[in-house]
């Protein structure tokens, strides 16, 4: 579930941006490669996101079977943790790799 989560952060929308500049450069579309990319990225994350609920659903009913009175499952708590993984990532890339450019 975690490894899932971490590529919402940053291979699966790069993947697409990827997928968009070949549309465009193979058709001179913006508009096509644009509507291709925000459709495949809005399939693709909501295809990831029930992979790690339907995940998570199964963390709980092991831990059910386990013998706890597990409720709730940890989906919330990867997710954010992963939100912060991969603020804190870009934000380096953005800061230190790239820079900020010639004028602060």
């Amino acid at each position: 579930m975690t490894f899932v989560s971490l590529l919402l952060w940053g291979p699966i929308p790069i993947a697409w941006l990827w997928v968009a500049g070949q549309i465009d450069y193979q058709t001179s579309s913006i508009t096509a490669s644009l509507v291709v990319a925000f459709a495949g990225l809005l399939a693709t994350l909501l295809g990831a996101l029930m992979v790690c609920k339907r995940i998570d659903h199964a963390w709980i009913l092991a831990r059910r079977a386990a013998g706890y009175d597990q409720r709730s499952g940890v989906l919330p708590r990867i997710f954010a943790v992963t939100a912060v993984i991969g603020a804190t990532l870009f934000g380096l890339w953005f800061v230190v790799i790239h820079g900020p450019g010639p004028n602060l």
